[in-house]
């Protein structure tokens, strides 16, 4: 079996991967996966939509020998409302990156208390959504998912960091957590707060995004 293939289960507090290794999660609190399927919610930094993620990444992926596939998710909250962002950054070094995003608003329903720890989890969960949709479009190992998490203990994030980098192991990608998870922590911040989007002077912002972090990840 394919080792990407999620399977998001709750039975309690539980959710696992598919090699089998449990972790212990929030209760879910959001309803972002009616429709988990659908691939027609993507569209371009232009504004243009995209009919067919799958396709789109496919043929690009064909295009672009050695390309890679980096995803991040990022969120923010206005009252009861979570919005979220999910982009799938494309880059080849020696032809630049490209950014195709979705972006949705959500009630929340469960504590503010643990507000920040749910979107988090969402996030994650999103992006290993759309990881699986793209899985059997790229080679294997080209896809990374980046998580909006921190290591370090003085950041709340760092609560849930082990767990949810260990869920994108176990699902058999590559994780990136903070501060190298520039698909979530930069590209996907922008989208979520508005600072990225289809008016002619903002086109292409995120393929410079995406090599403005790419490479002071590698330097």
């Amino acid at each position: 079996d394919s080792p990407g293939m999620l399977f998001s289960f709750r039975l309690g507090l539980a959710r696992t991967g598919m090699r089998g290794s449990m972790i212990r999660l929030p209760q879910k609190h959001f309803s972002t996966h009616i429709e988990p399927n659908r691939t027609d919610f993507f569209r371009k930094s232009s504004g243009e939509n995209i009919e067919d993620i799958t396709s789109y990444v496919r043929s690009w992926v064909n295009n672009n020998p050695g390309g890679e596939v980096h995803i991040g998710a990022d969120s923010r909250s206005i009252d009861r409302i979570v919005v979220f962002a999910v982009a799938i950054c494309l880059y080849r070094q020696s032809s630049g990156g490209h950014v195709v995003y979705k972006k949705m608003k959500v009630p929340f329903n469960g504590s503010r208390k643990n507000l920040v720890q749910c979107r988090l989890f969402e996030e994650c969960e999103q992006a290993l959504e759309v990881a699986g949709m793209l899985e059997k479009e790229a080679p294997p190992g080209a896809i990374t998912v980046h998580i909006d998490c921190n290591p370090d203990v003085r950041y709340l994030s760092s609560s849930v960091y082990k767990a949810t980098y260990g869920w994108i192991k176990s699902a058999g990608y590559k994780a990136k957590g903070k501060p190298d998870a520039w698909a979530a922590s930069s590209v996907a911040n922008h989208i979520v707060n508005g600072q990225f989007g289809h008016p002619a002077n903002q086109r292409g912002f995120g393929d410079h995004l995406v090599g403005r972090n790419l490479s002071r990840a590698r330097t």
